[in-house]
């Protein structure tokens, strides 16, 4: 109603994507016995129907086919739609992608070759139980572990100011308190 004003539809149009909510979430469930899916395979189809009523035959989608026809038929067969999921693969690629533009020369074949054994030993050492290790930094103000002298907010060791960070310089490509000048 408010997002579409001037149609005459946006009550049965707001309803529909409730709708679609509703079974979204209903789907993402897992069905132990085939009767349970029958009224959700229902539910999908009057979901269809109504959809049908307010938009076009040739604005469904392939997704929404997939939807109607095969997620009750997946849902009975696997009990679950968890092993359809993507995200993992998704990771993967996006891991490899920052494989790829970080870790290689951008050669062809020779770029495969050095994300392939940069993996082999990424998981040769997780299984011999090796760990990555982050750096440590000590603050050159407060020698705290954790933060820089361009974070602390101690007092500076040198001229007692309220917060270190108030006077830094960087010099030589190094932050520095001003007063280290002196």
């Amino acid at each position: 109603m408010e997002l579409l004003p001037d149609n005459d539809n946006a009550v049965k149009i707001q309803q529909l994507w409730k709708d679609f909510l509703d079974l979204y979430t209903k789907i993402r469930m897992t069905y132990e016995v085939d009767s349970e899916v029958t009224p959700l395979s229902a539910s999908i189809k009057s979901w269809l129907s109504g959809f049908l009523y307010i938009y076009q035959k040739s604005d469904v989608t392939p997704y929404m086919h997939a939807f109607v026809m095969h997620v009750p038929q997946f849902l009975r067969m696997y009990k679950s739609l968890t092993f359809f999921n993507q995200q993992g693969l998704e990771k993967y690629n996006d891991e490899c992608s920052k494989d790829f533009y970080r870790s290689t020369n951008h050669r062809d074949l020779e770029a495969l070759k050095q994300m392939m054994l940069k993996q082999n030993r990424i998981e040769f050492l997780e299984v011999k139980g090796a760990k990555r290790m982050k750096d440590a930094y000590h603050c050159r103000n407060c020698n705290a572990i954790g933060h820089s002298i361009k974070t602390c907010t101690d007092k500076c060791s040198l001229c007692s100011s309220a917060i270190c960070c108030a006077h830094l310089k960087k010099i030589g490509g190094k932050w520095v308190t001003s007063c280290q000048e002196l």
